[in-house]
């Protein structure tokens, strides 16, 4: 979601929210600036420097592309969790052939 190399030319306070955004992620796109200002002990403007060296247009932008990940992350999650219950079934099915199978081989 972030360009390492935007990443490198944050300075320290802009680190700093940086790293608060990536640590509280979840719990981002609920915050005003305001908030998140506060939690980073920081300047709403050392907030829109961050993140306008990210890459965003603003504050909006950056919660817009936040709440869009989370959704996408969870889509992949549903997806990977209905291949899993798939391939769960596969194999009961199979056990209960091969089971089936060798008891009328007996």
């Amino acid at each position: 979601m972030f360009d390492e190399e935007k990443i490198k030319r944050l300075n320290e306070l802009e680190m700093a929210v940086y790293k608060y955004i990536v640590q509280h992620f979840e719990e981002i796109d609920q915050l005003t600036i305001r908030e998140l200002s506060a939690a980073c002990h920081v300047s709403t403007s050392t907030i829109l420097r961050c993140i306008t060296k990210l890459g965003y247009r603003g504050y909006s932008e950056l919660k817009y592309a936040i709440c869009q990940k989370k959704e996408q992350d969870a889509r992949a999650f549903d997806l990977f969790y209905d291949a899993t219950i798939q391939v769960n079934t596969f194999l009961k099915k199979s056990i209960m052939k091969i089971t089936v199978s060798l008891s009328s081989q007996r």
